[in-house]
């Protein structure tokens, strides 16, 4: 099982607001628009912000902690897509390897059907819970909620717009090409048929590839090849491998690559 690294507290939040804060965290619901437009897709996020020196953790975080999550009760009408998570970084204390961030946005698409009425408004609630980390960890949770009118006019921006513009640059893209993975040498082997120009490789599939060190990039041709080490927990060596690259000029990527067979 993952390590949990620490001493963990649980702070709860009282009541429901947008926004939530204690000695350690602030934890804010936002919106890109002013309102909700029936038949169009807006965006709204979860904003966490650490103090300094503190984190939070990716959905995949490693080694040990606990990644945020989010849970919504929407009004009838209104249907949410899935948390987009921007690109991690690194975190390594000794032996122990995480990803995670020292803010971040956790942004997700809400819909609205045609048939929603104007005039009128919707409140959007989101259970949150988290762990902040620095030497010990705490876990907390809130309830937040957020209300738009819903307006049949074009949304205006909101002025935590640029956030949402900011983040963006960061959420991973489909990987082009084709990934593929082979077990060889007590390591795994991610074969990708692009030469890019990787800074780092998240795994999103857990407990398949070790976290530290860090994976190892060799290019050859018009491709490459990433190694990590075999996790001491895998007991699936056939299951597709979900993955983030960070990329040199600031962007991420997002592959999926099956297992080949020996």
């Amino acid at each position: 099982m993952r390590r949990i690294l620490f001493a963990v507290f649980v702070l709860l939040a009282a009541g429901s607001s947008w926004a939530y804060q204690d000695e350690y965290i602030e934890v804010t619901l936002v919106s890109e628009q002013q309102t909700l437009q029936p038949g169009s897709t807006t965006w709204l996020a979860v904003k966490l912000k650490p103090i300094d020196h503190w984190h939070v953790y990716w959905q995949n975080p490693g080694d040990a902690g606990l990644a945020p999550k989010v849970s919504l009760s929407l009004p009838e009408g209104l249907t949410a897509g899935e948390v987009e998570w921007p690109v991690p970084k690194r975190m390594v204390d000794a032996d122990i390897a995480t990803y995670g961030y020292d803010e971040t946005l956790l942004m997700f698409p809400i819909s609205v059907e045609d048939s929603v009425n104007v005039d009128q408004s919707a409140t959007i609630e989101a259970a949150v819970r988290w762990l902040v980390c620095k030497e010990g960890c705490i876990q907390g949770s809130a309830k937040l909620q957020l209300t738009l009118p819903v307006s049949a006019m074009v949304p205006m921006k909101t002025k935590h717009a640029k956030i949402f513009s900011d983040t963006r640059q960061h959420i991973p893209q489909p990987l082009p090409g084709v990934a593929r993975y082979q077990v060889a040498d007590n390591q795994i082997k991610l074969e990708l048929d692009s030469p890019l120009k990787v800074v780092d490789v998240f795994p999103i599939t857990a407990e398949l590839v070790g976290y530290n060190p860090a994976p190892e990039v060799a290019y050859a041709g018009e491709g490459m090849t990433i190694r990590f080490p075999i996790s001491e927990y895998a007991t699936d060596m056939k299951k597709p491998f979900d993955f983030v690259v960070s990329l040199s000029d600031g962007t991420a990527l997002q592959g999926r690559a099956e297992a080949m067979d020996k």
